[in-house]
Protein backbone atom coordinates (compact mmCIF):
# COMPACT_ATOMS: atom_id res chain seq x y z
CA UNK A 1 0.00 0.00 0.00
CA UNK A 2 2.50 2.52 1.06
CA UNK A 3 4.60 1.74 -2.57
CA UNK A 4 1.44 2.55 -4.41
CA UNK A 5 0.87 5.81 -2.61
CA UNK A 6 4.68 6.61 -3.30
CA UNK A 7 4.38 5.82 -6.76
CA UNK A 8 0.76 7.83 -7.18
CA UNK A 9 3.03 10.61 -5.38
CA UNK A 10 5.62 10.24 -7.83
CA UNK A 11 3.58 10.16 -11.15
CA UNK A 12 1.47 12.98 -9.47
CA UNK A 13 4.69 15.35 -9.55
CA UNK A 14 5.76 14.51 -12.98
CA UNK A 15 2.11 15.09 -14.12
CA UNK A 16 1.82 18.80 -12.39
CA UNK A 17 5.42 19.68 -13.00
CA UNK A 18 4.77 18.79 -16.84
CA UNK A 19 1.23 20.56 -17.55
CA UNK A 20 0.99 22.93 -15.36
CA UNK A 21 4.19 24.24 -14.60
CA UNK A 22 3.31 25.74 -11.28
CA UNK A 23 5.88 26.21 -8.45
CA UNK A 24 7.51 23.74 -6.56
CA UNK A 25 5.91 24.87 -3.12
CA UNK A 26 2.16 24.67 -4.38
CA UNK A 27 2.79 21.06 -5.18
CA UNK A 28 4.02 20.39 -1.48
CA UNK A 29 1.48 22.20 -0.38
CA UNK A 30 -0.76 19.98 -2.02
CA UNK A 31 0.85 16.87 -0.85
CA UNK A 32 0.66 17.60 2.52
CA UNK A 33 -2.76 18.71 2.28
CA UNK A 34 -3.90 15.55 0.31
CA UNK A 35 -1.76 13.35 3.17
CA UNK A 36 -3.58 14.81 5.75
CA UNK A 37 -7.14 14.75 5.18
CA UNK A 38 -6.22 11.15 3.60
CA UNK A 39 -5.18 10.09 7.23
CA UNK A 40 -7.78 11.53 9.26
CA UNK A 41 -10.55 9.61 6.86
CA UNK A 42 -8.68 6.58 6.65
CA UNK A 43 -6.69 6.17 9.85
CA UNK A 44 -8.19 8.36 12.62
CA UNK A 45 -11.91 8.23 12.00
CA UNK A 46 -11.78 4.09 11.58
CA UNK A 47 -9.04 3.83 14.80
CA UNK A 48 -11.14 6.40 16.76
CA UNK A 49 -14.73 4.56 16.33
CA UNK A 50 -13.33 1.11 16.71
CA UNK A 51 -11.57 2.30 19.59
CA UNK A 52 -14.36 4.48 21.61
CA UNK A 53 -16.01 3.44 24.56
CA UNK A 54 -18.24 6.59 24.17
CA UNK A 55 -19.36 4.87 20.72
CA UNK A 56 -19.64 1.83 22.33
CA UNK A 57 -22.01 3.23 24.98
CA UNK A 58 -24.03 5.38 23.11
CA UNK A 59 -24.60 2.66 20.14
CA UNK A 60 -25.30 -0.23 23.37
CA UNK A 61 -28.31 2.77 24.59
CA UNK A 62 -29.69 3.62 21.28
CA UNK A 63 -30.79 -0.40 21.52
CA UNK A 64 -32.48 -0.24 25.14
CA UNK A 65 -32.72 1.84 28.15
CA UNK A 66 -30.14 0.75 30.96
CA UNK A 67 -29.21 1.88 34.49
CA UNK A 68 -25.23 2.87 34.97
CA UNK A 69 -24.49 -0.75 36.37
CA UNK A 70 -25.98 -2.76 33.63
CA UNK A 71 -24.35 -0.22 31.37
CA UNK A 72 -20.85 -1.33 33.31
CA UNK A 73 -21.41 -4.93 32.92
CA UNK A 74 -22.37 -4.76 29.66
CA UNK A 75 -19.23 -2.81 28.61
CA UNK A 76 -17.36 -4.73 30.76
CA UNK A 77 -18.54 -8.78 29.29
CA UNK A 78 -19.24 -7.72 25.74
CA UNK A 79 -16.85 -4.63 24.76
CA UNK A 80 -13.72 -5.41 26.38
CA UNK A 81 -14.01 -9.62 27.05
CA UNK A 82 -16.13 -10.70 24.41
CA UNK A 83 -14.41 -8.42 21.94
CA UNK A 84 -11.06 -9.74 22.81
CA UNK A 85 -9.85 -5.53 23.76
CA UNK A 86 -7.22 -6.17 26.13
CA UNK A 87 -5.86 -9.02 23.15
CA UNK A 88 -6.01 -7.16 20.44
CA UNK A 89 -4.02 -3.96 22.27
CA UNK A 90 -1.18 -5.98 23.51
CA UNK A 91 -0.78 -7.47 20.03
CA UNK A 92 -0.62 -4.29 18.43
CA UNK A 93 1.56 -2.73 20.86
CA UNK A 94 3.93 -5.82 20.58
CA UNK A 95 3.99 -5.28 17.31
CA UNK A 96 5.09 -1.57 17.16
CA UNK A 97 7.31 -2.15 20.43
CA UNK A 98 6.21 -0.42 23.53
CA UNK A 99 5.41 -3.54 25.36
CA UNK A 100 7.07 -6.68 25.40
CA UNK A 101 5.84 -10.15 27.03
CA UNK A 102 8.51 -12.10 29.48
CA UNK A 103 7.64 -15.45 30.42
CA UNK A 104 3.89 -14.05 30.44
CA UNK A 105 4.67 -10.53 32.14
CA UNK A 106 3.97 -7.50 30.39
CA UNK A 107 6.35 -4.62 30.62
CA UNK A 108 7.41 -1.59 29.28
CA UNK A 109 10.09 -1.35 26.70
CA UNK A 110 12.36 1.83 26.54
CA UNK A 111 10.24 3.58 23.35
CA UNK A 112 7.01 2.58 25.45
CA UNK A 113 8.82 4.47 28.26
CA UNK A 114 9.78 7.19 26.21
CA UNK A 115 6.43 7.40 24.13
CA UNK A 116 4.61 7.94 28.27
CA UNK A 117 6.97 10.37 28.88
CA UNK A 118 6.24 12.37 25.38
CA UNK A 119 2.74 12.10 25.81
CA UNK A 120 2.34 13.69 29.28
CA UNK A 121 4.50 16.46 27.83
CA UNK A 122 1.51 16.91 25.29
CA UNK A 123 -0.96 16.13 28.78
CA UNK A 124 0.72 19.25 30.34
CA UNK A 125 1.07 21.51 27.32
CA UNK A 126 -2.77 20.69 26.38
CA UNK A 127 -4.12 20.62 30.05
CA UNK A 128 -5.64 16.76 30.04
Amino acid sequence: MILNILIFIIFGLIYYIKFYKKNFESIIAAIIVSTAINLSIFVVFPVTFERSVTIYLLNTLAQNQLTKSQLQNKLINEYVIKNKTVDKRVIEQEIIHMISDDQNYLHLTKQGINFLKFSEIIKKIYGI
